[in-house]
């Protein structure tokens, strides 16, 4: 049986990582045949039955149990510990006689990282290719400065790179000279095995709610990467409540990332409950919800407003206006150009909004939506179309490749 690595998906209570992870697996499970084992980087048990949960029967995933990356106690033993970690990785993985390695898309390839951590992340994608195919799908590129355009260079040369926006892919092939770069799309765009008619119907009934009638407010747990202070972020979010139910819209407040105390949204979501306790018509989710659940939600709502950007992703990919709070540029690439919807992404890493006139720019992208719902439905539903069928393309054709390879590694 072929066996395929799928790498960058060792938290699937993310469920951005999750959707990617999702789509992928059960793009190229078809294309196989069913032929196919993926082995994916978990971080627990209980992340992969996430994803199996979200997938159909006889898709074969094991958990493919990456080395420990032991911290070290200074700089010398963190380089020490990271080489010995890539080193014990490229072992384990030769030993899975492997067609090919993929590694999900994301930002992860991006200037949001420290000059080292990068440095190591780029320096294990040039270890991997120098043994097996390597396909990034999916992703937001930089965009690098300084010393690191070269080191991209250099070490990224082997991989074939699928970016998510236009910007990402002019970035990979004019400043860091990359030539297998392809123009592609997020993995999320496409639909999720699990999403049905069935199951949005069950889950308005679950929570309530009847379709058209409600705004899902996706708010996210990295309060500093959009303002100063907690107290600004959370008096920003009791104004902005307190005026859609004034303008009697039902809301439905939605977690879309489950980890850590202060990373989870559940975590947002009881603070700004704290905010605005006697005000009526909110629903409050705070059950792990899955991908799909999540785009159930969002495909009945009348729109929607997230920070985090994949439950934009999964919002538009129903079919329904998002404004999008902004915090990085993967926003303006997937969703401002992808999409060509730049008038519902409000850049929102900024301090000074939050203290005042964010909720009146939300209100501005709410007047807007209303003013011209059947245009941009009509034109939200026909560009996810064409992404869908450009993508399945791509990932058709190394599909193709992977199968002619035989998990030979590209040559430059």
């Amino acid at each position: 049986m072929k066996k395929i690595v799928v790498l960058q998906i060792p938290n699937s209570k993310n469920n951005g990582s999750a959707m990617m992870a999702i789509n992928s697996i059960n793009f190229f499970d078809s294309q196989f045949k069913q032929d196919v084992e993926f082995c994916c980087d978990f971080s627990s048990d209980e992340d992969k039955l996430r994803v199996v949960a979200e997938l159909n029967s006889g898709v074969k995933i094991s958990r493919l149990a990456l080395p420990k990356l032991e911290k070290g106690s200074n700089m010398v033993l963190s380089v020490f510990n990271r080489l010995r970690w890539i080193k014990d990785t490229i072992t384990l993985i030769s030993e899975k006689k492997i067609l090919s390695v993929i590694v999900l898309g994301g930002d992860d390839f991006s200037e949001y990282y420290s000059g080292y951590k990068i440095i190591f992340r780029l320096y294990f994608m040039y270890r991997l290719s120098l043994k097996f195919p390597v396909y990034l799908i999916g992703h937001t590129i930089g965009p690098f400065k300084s010393w690191r355009k070269n080191a991209f260079s250099f070490l990224m040369a082997r991989c074939r790179i699928v970016t998510r926006d236009a910007l990402s892919l002019e970035h990979c092939q004019k400043d860091l000279k990359h030539k297998h770069s392809l123009q592609g799309h997020d993995l999320a765009w496409f639909n999720l095995p699990k999403q049905t008619t069935e199951l949005k119907d069950k889950m308005l009934t679950k929570y309530s709610l009847q379709e058209n009638q409600f705004v899902v407010v996706t708010p996210s747990a990295l309060v500093t990467h959009y303002a100063e202070t907690e107290e600004d972020y959370f008096s920003s979010w009791k104004k902005l409540l307190e005026h859609l139910r004034a303008e009697g819209r039902q809301i439905v407040l939605m977690p879309h990332v489950f980890n850590h105390v202060k990373r989870d949204d559940r975590w947002v979501i009881s603070e700004i409950k704290k905010q605005v306790p006697n005000l009526d018509g909110i629903t409050y989710i705070d059950d792990m919800l899955l991908p799909s659940e999540c785009r159930a939600i969002v495909s009945s709502c009348y729109f929607s407003i997230a920070c985090r950007m994949h439950a934009a992703v999964s919002t538009l990919q129903t079919g329904k206006p998002n404004i999008a709070l902004s915090y990085s540029v993967k926003y303006a690439g997937v969703i401002g150009g992808d999409m060509d919807l730049p008038e519902l992404v409000i850049e929102a890493a900024d301090g000074a909004l939050w203290k005042g006139g964010v909720v009146e720019e939300i209100n501005e992208k709410v007047q807007f939506i209303e003013e011209n719902y059947d245009l941009l439905t009509a034109k939200i539903i026909a560009r996810v179309q064409v992404i869908q069928e450009e993508q399945s393309e791509i990932m058709n054709g190394f599909g193709k490749q992977m199968l002619e390879n035989k998990g030979t590694a590209f040559v430059k």
